[in-house]
C-alpha cells in the first residue's frame, strides 16, 4: 500500500538514520564490512520504502531529508570518480547514490514547480533531449524479465508520460499536440503499467490534462475519446487501492465525461451521460458538484421528469446537512474531544444515514466516519450512546433480512462490531454474534442449493 498522505514517521526516521550510517561507510570506503550482504539488504528495503512515499507535509521532514539526502549523494559520487574500485563496490555505490536520489525527491514534495508550471518550457525541452538520449541506451539493455530488468521498463514508461504531459500543454495547435502525444503514448510498455499504481496514475492523470484541454477548446468529441482512455487506466486499480488524490481524479474523469457527453449531442449521448451519472452518484453522491450535475443532467433530457428534478433537489439538502455536520463532527467536535456534542452529533449522523431506504444507504459514509473518528477520538461511545447508535443500525440489519439481502446485513453486523461501539454489553454482542452466524449458515445453504442445481 503505497505511503500517501499518512507515512509512518517511525519509517521515514529509519530511513534518514540509514543514510546517515551509509554516509559514514562510503567515507570508510577500503572497509570490506561496507559491502556485507546484511547492510546491501538493508539498502535494498530503504530503497523500496523511499520509493513507496508520495507526499511529505512537514517542512522539517522534507529538510532532513533534502541535508541527509545531498550529503549521501555527494559523498557517493566523490567515491565513484576513485580509480581501481571493485566492481562489487561501484555498484553498492551506485545503489546508495540512487537512494540519495529517491530521499530527495521526497524532500521536494508535491509543490507542482517544475518546468510546465513556471512556463519554462525551453529548459524542458531541453532536459528532454538528454533524457532521450539515456532512454535510447536504456531500450538496448537485456530484455530479460526480472525485479532488476523492470527497472529500465519504468523509467522508460515515466520518460514518455513526462514527454507527452511536456507536449500537452504546448500552445494550442490541437492536431499537433494530439498526434505527437498519441505517437509518444505507443511507445509506453505496457506491462510495467499494470504492475506500477503510482505510473497509472500519472498516465491517467496525463490523459485527463489532454481531454480537458479539449473539452476546453470545444473540442468534445476527442475529448470524450481521451477522457474515456484516462478512466479505463484508472480502472485497471480496484478502487480501495487508489490514493486520495487518484480517487479526486476519477471524480475529475467521470464529471467531465458526464459533461462532454451533454455537449455532444449524439443519439446515445444522453444515456450515456446518465449512465455515469449514476457512477458518480455512487462513489461520490455527497459531493455539491455532483448534487448539482444531476440536476443538469435532468434539465438536458429531451423530456425533464419534474418529480425526478424535484427529488434531486430533496437529495441535495440532505447531502448538504449531513456534509455540514460531518465537517463538524470530525473537524471541530472531535478534534476537541467533546464527548457530549461528540455523541449527539455522531448519533444524529448515524440517523439521516439510514433513514434512506436502500439497505445499502449510508454504509460507506458511516464506516468512512468511524474509522476517521476513532482516529481522531481515541474513545468509545458511552453505553447510552452506543444503545442509541446500535438501535439505528440494527434497523437496517432487519430492513437487509426481509429482502433476503444478508451480504449487506452482514456488513450492517461487522460495523456494530466495532470497537466504538465497545459498550454495546453482552446481550448486544451477543445478539449482533448470532446474526453472523445465521448469516453464514443462511449463505452456506444458498451455495448448497445452487450447486446441487447445476
Amino acid at each position: 500500500m503505497e505511503l500517501h498522505r499518512k507515512y509512518h514517521k517511525e519509517q521515514l526516521k529509519s530511513i534518514t538514520d540509514f543514510a546517515e550510517s551509509l554516509y559514514a561507510d562510503v567515507l570508510e570506503q577500503n572497509s570490506s564490512a561496507t559491502i556485507s550482504e546484511n547492510k546491501l539488504n538493508t539498502l535494498n528495503q530503504n530503497i523500496d520504502i523511499a520509493v513507496q512515499i508520495t507526499q511529505i507535509h512537514e517542512p522539517s521532514i522534507r529538510t532532513e531529508l533534502d541535508t541527509v539526502g545531498t550529503k549521501l549523494w555527494n559523498a557517493c559520487t566523490r567515491t565513484m570518480r576513485k580509480d581501481g574500485l571493485e566492481t562489487a563496490t561501484i555498484e553498492f555505490l551506485s545503489r546508495a547514490r540512487g537512494f540519495a536520489f529517491l530521499m530527495l525527491e521526497c524532500a521536494v514534495g508535491r509543490q507542482r514547480e517544475d518546468c510546465s508550471v513556471l512556463n519554462q518550457l525551453d529548459i524542458g525541452l531541453k532536459i528532454l533531449e538528454k533524457a532521450a538520449l539515456r532512454e535510447k541506451q536504456l531500450s538496448k539493455g537485456p530484455k530479460d524479465s526480472g525485479e532488476k530488468n523492470d527497472i529500465p521498463l519504468k523509467l522508460s514508461a515515466e520518460y514518455y508520460i513526462l514527454r507527452s504531459n511536456l507536449v500537452a500543454i504546448l500552445p494550442p495547435k490541437t492536431s499537433i499536440i494530439v498526434d505527437y502525444a498519441e505517437h509518444m503514448l505507443s511507445k509506453l510498455p505496457r506491462q510495467v503499467l499494470q504492475q506500477d499504481v503510482a505510473l497509472t496514475e500519472r498516465l491517467s492523470d496525463l490523459l485527463f490534462d489532454i481531454g480537458k484541454n479539449l473539452m476546453d477548446r470545444k473540442e468534445y468529441a476527442d475529448a470524450e475519446k481521451w477522457l474515456q482512455r484516462a478512466l479505463d487506466a484508472l480502472s485497471q486499480e480496484p478502487l480501495d487501492m487508489l490514493t486520495p488524490d487518484a480517487r479526486e481524479l476519477r471524480l475529475c474523469i467521470l464529471y467531465g465525461l458526464v459533461r462532454v457527453n451533454l455537449d455532444l449531442k449524439y443519439t446515445n449521448s444522453e444515456t450515456k451521460a446518465m449512465d455515469l451519472h449514476i457512477v458518480l452518484e455512487k462513489e461520490y453522491g455527497h459531493r455539491l458538484e455532483v448534487l448539482l450535475l444531476g440536476l443538469d443532467v435532468i434539465q438536458a433530457q429531451k423530456s425533464p421528469d419534474s418529480q425526478r428534478y424535484y427529488d434531486q433537489l430533496g437529495q441535495f439538502s440532505k447531502g448538504l446537512a449531513t456534509d455540514v455536520l460531518e465537517q463538524l463532527l470530525l473537524q471541530r467536535f472531535a478534534s476537541h474531544g467533546i464527548e457530549n456534542l461528540i455523541e449527539r452529533g455522531f448519533i444524529t449522523y448515524i440517523w439521516m444515514k439510514t433513514a434512506s431506504p436502500g439497505v445499502d444507504d449510508g454504509l460507506e459514509s458511516l464506516r468512512t466516519v468511524v474509522a476517521k473518528l476513532t482516529e481522531t477520538w481515541k474513545s468509545r461511545l458511552s453505553g447510552e450512546a452506543t444503545h442509541a447508535a446500535l438501535i439505528l443500525i440494527w434497523k437496517k440489519v432487519t430492513a437487509a433480512f426481509d429482502v433476503k439481502e444478508y451480504g449487506s446485513a452482514q456488513s450492517w453486523c461487522q460495523l456494530a462490531l466495532h470497537p466504538i461501539f465497545g459498550n454495546a454489553g453482552e446481550s448486544n454482542i451477543s445478539k449482533i454474534k448470532s446474526s453472523l452466524y445465521l448469516i453464514a449458515d443462511l449463505e452456506k445453504k444458498i451455495n448448497s442449493m445452487r450447486t446441487g442445481a447445476q
